[in-house]
Parts: structure tokens; C-alpha cells; sequence
């Protein structure tokens, strides 16, 4: 188990990287990551997935995932730690009451690479991995 653990660490930094969508530079085997994601039966699993999804880009089935997912408890400390990053930025709209994560769907599906949102949405994808992660170290 410590072994797949360290494994699965690995893989979720360097999904949490520098691009938001459909840049493979760093070889993922998304193949590979989608087996092992949709073998973690959980709403953990499902959102990891729809992360992974989220990063071919395969936007409906990301959302599909998503939708798994259910409402998630990583949803909060996401919202919570968003809320600085999204402050006084053109995506402020996207923390509200309840963390929703097709509407980060949608933003990145929609954000240029060389723009401010982009950097942003690269943030927030970041906060979304670290927070799983942290799940998992518990």
C-alpha cells in the first residue's frame, strides 16, 4: 500500500503541473492514469478522474466524473483556499457559498494559455490537488 501510495503521490504532482488541458509534455500515460483512478472506489477516485479528465481535455467526461463525485469534503478547504488566489481577478465569480467544480470546467475550457485567467485557473488546479493529496495523507 506504501508503495502504490508513493506512486499515486507522484502522479498527482505532476497532474497538479503547468498546464490546465491538453498539453502532455511531461508523458503522461493517461491510459494508465485512468485505470488507476477509476480503481479507487470512492468520491475521491471519481474526482481525481474528473480532474485527469478535465486535463486531456475531456470536458464531458470530466464532467461526468464530476457528477460522481457528488458533493465532495475537499469542496470547502478548496473554496476557502480559492478565495484568496481568485480575489480581485476576473474569475472571482467562480467561489461562492459551494465550491463547483464545473464551473472550473467550464472556465478552463474556455481560458487561453498566454491569459491572467489562465494562471489562475493553474492555481486553483493546484489547490485542488494539494487538497486531495492531503486527504490522502490522513
Amino acid at each position: 500500500i506504501y508503495i502504490l501510495f508513493k506512486m499515486y503521490k507522484n502522479i498527482m504532482l505532476k497532474i497538479s503541473g503547468e498546464s490546465l488541458a491538453g498539453d502532455n509534455q511531461q508523458g503522461f500515460d493517461f491510459d494508465i492514469l485512468n485505470d488507476l483512478s477509476q480503481n479507487i472506489n470512492s468520491n475521491d477516485g471519481s474526482f481525481l478522474h474528473g480532474i485527469m479528465h478535465r486535463r486531456e481535455p475531456d470536458y464531458s467526461n470530466a464532467k461526468y466524473w464530476l457528477t460522481k463525485t457528488g458533493q465532495h469534503e475537499a469542496f470547502d478547504t478548496i473554496n476557502m483556499r480559492s478565495e484568496l488566489v481568485l480575489k480581485d481577478t476576473s474569475l472571482v465569480h467562480l467561489t461562492t457559498a459551494k465550491w463547483d467544480p464545473f464551473a472550473i470546467v467550464d472556465a478552463i475550457s474556455e481560458a487561453s494559455p498566454d491569459t491572467s485567467e489562465y494562471q489562475v485557473l493553474q492555481k486553483i488546479q493546484r489547490i485542488e490537488i494539494e487538497v486531495l493529496l492531503e486527504r490522502f495523507c490522513r
